[in-house]
């Protein structure tokens, strides 16, 4: 079998202390998203997804799916996978 994916948009932000108040806008008692360690231009954070907590650094974006579920993704799968429609 072969699928596609629905185009279906996303929100997601870099992971970089820039968006840092974006992303913990999507903070919820249920999944709880934290700085690990902040360093001079590096972002650590760990999130608490579906399926546990993750770990997410510069190397990373995070995504806000459609059931308001907020989870890391590399920006290499995230490229590969996603078109950036507005910044």
């Amino acid at each position: 079998m072969i699928a596609t994916k629905k185009p279906i948009e996303v929100e997601f932000y870099p992971c970089e202390k820039q968006y840092l108040d974006k992303i913990l806008v999507w903070n919820s008692k249920k999944r709880p998203i934290y700085e690990e360690e902040i360093g001079t231009n590096q972002l650590r954070l760990k999130i608490t997804t579906l399926e546990g907590i993750h770990s997410a650094s510069n190397e990373d974006v995070i995504i806000k799916g459609i059931n308001g579920e907020v989870y890391p993704c590399k920006k290499e799968i995230f490229n590969k996978t996603y078109n950036i429609l507005t910044q």
